[in-house]
Formats: structure tokens, sequence, C-alpha cells
């Protein structure tokens, strides 16, 4: 159904159910009068946002022709799911109104929770024409300065309704039972983990978590109130579920069967790797800690076959515990020859949580499909171990597998590296310092929906955090703040502090058109201008200058340096040029939006419980009853280093990467992340690929009982076949 099509549709059968209910004078009918109406008014100003404004701007962030992808596209995209469960549910309810058992009160129910979401879903909207205002040169990200303001209203914003029956209404048929079992299942088992010191109390939270499969509008209210905790350690507890008591031993059971399976501690021991410039030199390696003295780095080998050599007495390792067929492998099985390939994986978990025994389902599969042994690293975790920790081991890992080949059962003729997420960032990481040190740099790099800007920037793709159910805007904001080490301070919010970008009112009533799309125009370069003048005087003022700004280079997004040098390339200034932009207003013009602003919140100061940005008709969105505390991500100078975030590392950098393989997901928030190092790639005139999937979330590798996901699994598990193959 075309886009045109959509909104005519819903126009029409929004028209003819008014009109059916008009002429009844029954409270339910009254009530779903009122439903209908406010769906209708949302409507008519999504309308001109949505097609004639982002969806005429949305090609100018496109990577290449012919590859029509960004957080924009995803936006419309998510649009367009939800107006099509709205003309799914008005047409269910136009042959059920006949019925002598109408249920009246459940299309209520139904229609006040999608009138919530498209409620929501304008302020969306509104923010998106924010930050095209903010970034007309086709960049997806504003920096930290120019983000605060919009994240902040993010924050506050009601989500609860995205969270109940609608939840995951974006992705396709097949995810939705999984991600209402999800939601499920966190909600009570934040229940159960309050009350963990009482085995009472745990076992009554259990047994009454059972209200939340009742009641999704009470699913949606738990959910909120977590995900607006950002409590780090909860999540990673939940997300190590899978590592605890016997579920850990389900990959045994169900799983590929696979002959070597073996946990390794690589001794932190110094050693050299040839140059890989001049094979006459040789390259020291050695392991390091920030955290003090260096630890063993922990990995694990998993391969269908064993191998010559797998079995060394001189290999760091030990089969895996539990019902693993290693153990007995060796004795019974002819060695095979070593393998001239080698899978280099890291995994996912936020850089917070989980380990490779999470993805052993996957490993098994990859070992056999491809025939050679996987090395995953199983690196420490944030926050107790924040970059560079699981960066400096994973290189150790890699150079350590260089080193050591014959334990692994292969000669690493050929080397592709695969990581997701989390592990996405950390195989472009490793591959640029391989690069940079003169070692061996493997045929390719896969990096799987990958986290390639760890920063709380704002995006369009990021946009989508306020109501994705796998990877929601607290978990986003904690994860990537435990990371960079950014310290997360809960802040009390009070009444009277605001920062407010205001335009004036332009009243409209319910059953006119909204304002034409010059005047949208100009109202998103105002305040895209007056955003942009409010951060910059906030962060003039308030921002220390650092030890760090002095001893590295400074690159901006077109490649220019300043003054500034030093030993290491720094990241790129995602704002260094950011084009201001302004309208002449005139005023004999009456409906031009003239842009009036308060003094700037100093980073002193309480955050307000008011929104930040005064958007048209003063539209405003719900806010969230649990939204007492704000969370600030203070600056460190780690987010600076050029390995933390693959997507600003300076050029030299990314031209040191091999063929790169990268996977986006269209409604993953971090979607813009593949999109910028794409577009990094591009300009540089570097060998790679962005392979998009539509309709899927982030982390579909661990969701292979839909459908969708497991074709996607299998495209990457191609990719990483065709990676071997590459010379």
């Amino acid at each position: 159904m075309s886009n045109k099509i959509v909104y005519r549709t819903l126009y029409d059968l929004l028209q003819e159910s008014l009109d059916h209910f008009m002429n009844n004078d029954s409270q339910t009918s009254a009530t779903l009068r009122q439903y209908l109406r406010r769906i209708e008014e949302n409507l008519t100003h999504i309308e001109p946002i949505a097609k004639d404004f982002i969806g005429n701007c949305a090609s100018n962030y496109d990577v290449v022709p012919g590859v029509q992808a960004n957080g924009y596209r995803s936006l419309l995209a998510l649009l367009e799911a939800l107006l099509l469960q709205i003309i799914g549910l008005l047409r269910t309810m136009h042959s059920d109104r006949t019925n002598t058992f109408f249920r009246g009160n459940s299309y209520i129910d139904k229609l006040s929770v999608y009138s919530d979401v498209l409620h929501q879903m304008r302020a969306i909207m509104y923010y998106a024409q924010i930050l095209i205002g903010l970034t007309p040169n086709g960049n997806l990200f504003v920096n930290e300065d120019h983000s605060e303001p919009l994240m902040h209203d993010c924050e506050l914003m009601a989500k609860s309704c995205f969270y109940s029956s609608v939840h995951g209404f974006q992705y396709s048929s097949g995810f939705h039972p999984v991600v209402q079992s999800l939601s499920m299942i966190v909600a009570s088992y934040n229940d159960v983990h309050k009350h963990k010191a009482s085995a009472w109390k745990t076992l009554k939270s259990a047994l009454n978590s059972g209200r939340y499969v009742l009641s999704p509008e009470l699913r949606g209210e738990k959910l909120e109130q977590l995900y607006n905790s950002a409590d780090v350690e909860f999540f990673k507890n939940f997300w190590s579920l899978p590592e605890q008591g016997l579920i850990k031993a389900i990959p045994n059971f169900v799983g590929e069967s696979v002959q070597v399976n073996r946990e390794f501690k690589i001794p932190p021991s110094s050693f050299t790797l040839p140059d890989a410039r001049d094979p006459n030199k040789d390259i020291p390696i050695s392991r390091i800690s920030p955290l003090g003295p260096a630890k063993p780095v922990k990995a694990r080998l998993i391969s269908a076959v064993y191998r010559e050599g797998q079995d060394s007495s001189e290999s760091p390792s030990s089969p895996d515990t539990g019902f693993d067929k290693s153990k007995v492998g060796f004795k019974r099985a002819k060695a095979h020859p070593r393998s001239k390939n080698l899978i280099f994986f890291c995994h996912g978990g936020g850089f917070i949580a989980l380990t490779s025994k999470s993805y052993e389902m996957i490993l098994r599969q990859w070992s056999k499909s491809l025939d050679c042994p996987i090395f995953s690293v199983d690196y420490s975790l944030a926050p107790e171990a924040p970059f560079p920790e699981a960066f400096e081991e994973c290189f150790f890992a890699y150079a350590w597998a260089l080193n050591n080949a014959e334990l692994l059962g292969t000669t690493a003729e050929n080397i592709v590296f695969a990581g997701d997420s989390a592990g996405g960032n950390l195989v472009l990481s490793v591959a640029m310092r391989a690069a940079q040190y003169g070692i061996r740099v493997p045929n390719t790099v896969v990096a799987m929906y990958p986290a390639c800007i760890v920063r709380y920037s704002a995006s369009p793709a990021r946009l989508m955090s306020v109501m994705d159910p796998l990877l929601p805007l607290g978990i986003l904001s904690g994860c990537l703040g435990a990371y960079s080490g950014v310290k997360i301070e809960k802040i009390k919010r009070s009444e009277s502090s605001q920062c407010p970008l205001s335009t004036p009112e332009r009243p409209m009533s319910p059953s006119s058109k909204p304002v034409n799309v010059s005047l949208l125009s100009n109202f998103v370069k105002d305040v895209g201008a007056g955003f942009a003048k409010i951060a910059n005087s906030a962060s003039s003022s308030n921002v220390e200058k650092t030890w760090w700004d002095d001893e590295f280079e400074i690159i901006n997004i077109e490649g220019k340096t300043s003054p500034k040098s030093g030993e290491q390339p720094n990241l790129i200034d995602l704002d260094s040029e950011v084009e201001m932009l302004t309208m002449n207003n005139n005023s004999d013009t009456p409906n031009g939006p003239e842009l009036t602003s308060s003094a700037p919140c100093s980073s002193a100061q309480s955050p307000s419980l008011d929104f930040h940005l005064k958007l048209p008709q003063n539209f405003q969105p719900l806010k969230s009853k649990f939204a007492g505390d704000s969370f600030k991500m203070h600056r460190s100078p780690l987010v600076k280093n050029a390995y933390i975030s693959p997507a600003l590392a300076p050029d030299e950098l990314l031209k040191g990467l091999p063929y790169t393989d990268i996977v986006g997901c269209e409604f993953d928030p971090l979607f813009d992340d593949s999109i910028m190092l794409a577009k990094r790639l591009q300009n540089i005139g570097h060998d790679y690929q962005l392979h998009v999937f539509k309709g899927l979330p982030h982390g579909f590798l661990n969701f292979q009982l839909c459908k969708e996901a497991k074709t996607a699994a299998t495209e990457c598990l191609e990719l990483i076949r065709k990676g071997l193959e590459r010379r």
C-alpha cells in the first residue's frame, strides 16, 4: 500500500466511524468518538511532517544511490507500520459494530492506546525535524551539547503506551509473540529481583507476575518505570539468565554437536609478531590493562571436529564444564588436519553483559557450517571494566591467536572478524589497531548492527529508542555510559528550571489542515539555529578544558585538521562545521515562527520537569509518571579515544580496515551508527558493503525462532563464508 493510500484510507475509515457513532447517544459511542477525533487530529499534523518534510529530506542522508536507508527512513517506516495497525483495528471494528454483542469497551481500550501512541509519534516527528535543522550537511548525529535538551525531552516522555498491547508494533507479525513474551518476563523478573533476599517474597512476586499477562497496561507502566531507572545491574543480571543453572547446558542437548568446546585463560605474557609491512622486523605485543596488574584474558574455542594441536599440553585451556563432548572427543576422534580458516568473534551484550556461552548455539552452528574453528573472546564487562579494558583484551587475544594458531587447530591463512552490537564495535576497533600496529589484519570484518558511536548523542534512529522494546532509551544510555567510563548521575528534576525554544502558537482546529510545508521548514530552520545557539552558550561556559584536548589531534567531519596535533588520532568532531540555518523573519508574515529563548540551563541546575522544546501549536507530548530523576552522563576524556567510536575515527585508521561488511537493521536505535560508518568508508573510497535488513530489530541473532531473524542470520553466515574466501 503506497504512502498516499495509507493516509487516505485511514482518513476515510476515521470519518466513516465518526459518522456511524454520531448517531448513537450512548456513553460508549461518545468515548469512541473522542478517541477517533484524537487520532484524526494527530494524523492531520503528522501527515505534512512525514510526507512533505521528512520524506523529502530523507534522501539527503542516504549513503550511496540505490541504498535507501537511514534513521529518517526508518522513522517513516515505523510510522507507516503504526498507521497500518490502526487501519486494521478500524476495519475489524467496522465489521463487528453491527453485532448484537459489540464489545465497545474493548475497542475503547485499544483506541485509547493507539491515540496515545500516535500522540507521542507526533512529538518524535517534530524532534526529527529539529535534527534535520541541526544537521544540514547529511550527518545523522549531533553532539552532546546539542543533544542534551532533546534527550531530556525524550527521557521525560511517557512510554507505557508503547510497551502495552502494541508492544513491538513496528516488527513483522512473527516477532510479536517473542516481544510480548519477553516484556512479560522482564516485568516479572523485576519483581523477583527486588525480593531476592526473601524466599517468600520471591515466590509471592513470581505468583503475582501473572497480572502482567492479563493487563498490558500494567505491564507497560512497569516496563516504563524499569527502563526509566536505567539500572545497569538489573539488565546485566537479566541478560545473563541463559548462563545460569541448567539453562546453560541447553546447547549441549539441542545445539549442533561439536567435538571441541574449550575455555581459555590466555596468560598476560609478552611476545612478538612479525611486522606485516616488513618481515625482517618484529612487533612487541604486551597485555595492557588500565585497571591494574594485567589478568589472563578469557576466551572460548569451538570446533565442530577435533583438529591437530587443539589438545596440546601447551594450550592454556580446559574443556567446558557440564555435558561437553570435547572431554571424550580427543580420545575417540581422529585428529583432522588444521583448518586454513579461523573466525575471531566478539559477542554483544551492550558491553555490560553476556559471554560466549550465551552465543554457543550460534557459534556451534557456524563452526559446523563453515567447517572451521571459532575463537570467541570473553572480554571483561562494564561498568566494572570500562573502556579500554575490553578493547585491550580483544586485541591481545587476537594477537595471541596469530602467535598460537596451531593451538586453535588452524593455520590462520584466512581470518574473518565477526561481532554483533558491542562486539561489532570491538572487532572494528581491533582491526584498526592491528593495522596501526603493523600486524596481520583479517581478510574481512563482518560487523552486525554495531555500536559505532559511543556517545549519548541524538540521531533519528536513536529517537526510536523511546519506543523500542529491545533497546529502550534508559538501557541505551546506561550501556553507553558504562562502557565509556562516564559517570551516570541521578539528578532530581525541579519544577522551575527550563531552557525553552519557543515558537508562537498557531491555532488549529481538529478538522482543519495543518500549516503548509514551507512554514514547517521555517520552523525547523529557526529552532535548529536557536537550539545550537543555546547549546553553544551553555557548553562554552560550563565545559572545562582537559589535558586530552591538548594531547590529541582533532579532526572534523570534513577531514580538516585543527592546529592541535599529537601521537594518537582522536575522534572526528561531529558538529565542528554545522552550518547554522537561519531564516529571514518578515514581520509582515503573521504565521512566520519567531524564535525566543530563555537563559540557557547551567549544568549545575537541576533538570526541569517541563519539556524544553516548545513545539508548534504549543503541542506537548504526554509526560511520564516516572520522570522523577534525570540521568546526566558526565564527560570523560575516554570518549575522545578513536577506538571507542569507530565511525568517528580519523581517515588514517579507517583506511587500515580490510574489506568490511556492515549489517544494519531498519528498526534498530543504533541503525544510524552503521549508516555513519558506511558514509565515512564511502568518503575515503574504502572497500565495503552495507547490508540493510528491513523490519528487523537490534539483536536479531538471538531471536532465530522468528522466521525473519533466522533468514537474516543465515545471510550473515554467508557473509562470513564469503569473507573466508576473500583474498
